[in-house]
C-alpha cells in the first residue's frame, strides 16, 4: 500500500529516532479519526528500520494492564525474546500485576508454539504471583493458558485449567477471556471428539458473545 502525503510526517519520525539514539528519551503521539492510515505509517516506519530494534505492545480491549507486559516484537523484525525482555525488566521491579502477566504473556506464546512444558512453567508463575496479589484477570489469563497447552497436548487435566478461568471470567465480567476460554475449550473438545462438550461450548459462548458484541 503506497502511503500518500506522508513524507513530512516520516521526517518527523526520522528526527525523533535520531534523538533516542542518540540517548534522549522522546515520546510520539499519532492521532487522528479513524481510518485515515496513523497504524499504516507507523507499521511502515517501523519496518523500515534495519538498525534499531521496535517493539509493539498489545493492549485487549477489557485487560487493563501496561503495554509493557504484553511486550513483542514489530513482526517485520525477527523474533529475538521481546516477551523475554519485558519479563528480565519487570523482574528488576517490585513484583506486581504487571510481572504476573509478562509470565502469563510468555506461557501463551509457548502454549501457541505447542512448547506445553514451557506454557506450563510460566503460566504457574503467573498463577502463583496473580494468586498472592489478587489479580483475578491475571489469573483467569494464564489459568487459560496452562489449559489450553494441556488440552491440546492431549492431558485431560487441562480441562479443570479451562473451566476455572471461564467460571473465573463470568463472575468477574472478564469478558474478553470468557470468550477465549468458551473457544479455548470448544476447540479442544472437537478435536479430543467430545461432542456433548464441543457442541455445549459453542453454543453457550456463542450466545455470550454474542450478546455483548464480541463475535467481531
Amino acid at each position: 500500500m503506497e502511503l500518500l502525503e506522508r513524507e513530512h510526517f516520516f521526517e518527523q519520525l526520522a528526527a525523533v529516532l535520531s534523538e533516542v539514539e542518540a540517548g534522549n528519551g522522546r515520546t510520539v503521539l499519532v492521532s487522528g479519526e479513524a481510518g485515515i492510515g496513523k497504524t499504516a505509517l507507523i507499521e511502515r516506519f517501523a519496518a523500515q528500520q534495519k538498525s534499531t530494534r521496535v517493539l509493539k505492545a498489545l493492549v485487549e480491549r477489557g485487560l487493563e494492564k501496561s503495554p509493557l507486559a504484553r511486550l513483542f516484537h514489530h513482526p517485520s523484525q525477527a523474533d529475538d525474546g521481546a516477551a523475554v525482555l519485558a519479563v528480565d525488566i519487570l523482574e528488576k521491579l517490585p513484583p506486581d500485576s504487571e510481572l504476573a502477566m509478562a509470565f502469563s504473556n510468555r506461557a501463551q506464546l509457548h502454549m501457541l508454539a505447542d512448547e506445553t512444558a514451557q506454557a506450563e512453567h510460566w503460566g504457574q508463575h503467573a498463577i502463583v504471583l496473580a494468586e498472592k496479589l489478587g489479580d483475578d484477570e491475571t489469573l483467569a489469563h494464564a489459568l487459560n493458558n496452562i489449559g489450553s497447552a494441556l488440552m491440546i497436548a492431549g492431558d485431560k487435566n487441562g480441562q479443570p485449567q479451562l473451566e476455572r478461568s471461564l467460571q473465573l471470567s463470568l463472575a468477574r465480567g472478564f469478558q474478553e477471556h470468557a470468550a477465549r476460554a468458551y473457544t479455548n475449550l470448544a476447540s479442544n473438545s472437537v478435536k479430543d471428539r467430545d461432542c456433548a462438550n464441543a457442541i455445549r461450548y459453542l453454543n453457550d459462548g456463542s450466545v455470550y458473545s454474542l450478546e455483548r458484541d464480541l463475535d467481531s
